[in-house]
């Protein structure tokens, strides 16, 4: 599994402490249940597709209609299709 980039400032990988996914760097905070969702938005942004894809499918069974993640399950299932 890869490490996740932290979303505001991009300069460190967040560090799983105490349930939460927390920047060393600007202590931005995440809850855990948002893990797959950082991956499958990681996974999509460095084009590795069907990860992304596991990881936002495995998040919307798990938490429901959260639009990010539709969203960008959306893209990964048009561009498998290359449509």
């Amino acid at each position: 599994m890869i490490r996740i980039i932290c979303t505001e400032c991009k300069n460190a990988y967040l560090q799983n402490k105490d349930g939460n996914l927390v920047c060393p760097s600007c202590g931005t905070t995440h809850s855990e249940d948002k893990e797959n969702l950082l991956l499958g938005v990681q996974y999509y942004k460095e084009e590795n597709y069907s990860e992304a894809d596991n990881c936002l499918m495995k998040y919307i069974v798990k938490s429901g209609t959260d639009p990010l993640a539709i969203f960008y399950k959306a893209f990964c299932d048009a561009l498998e299709l290359d449509e």
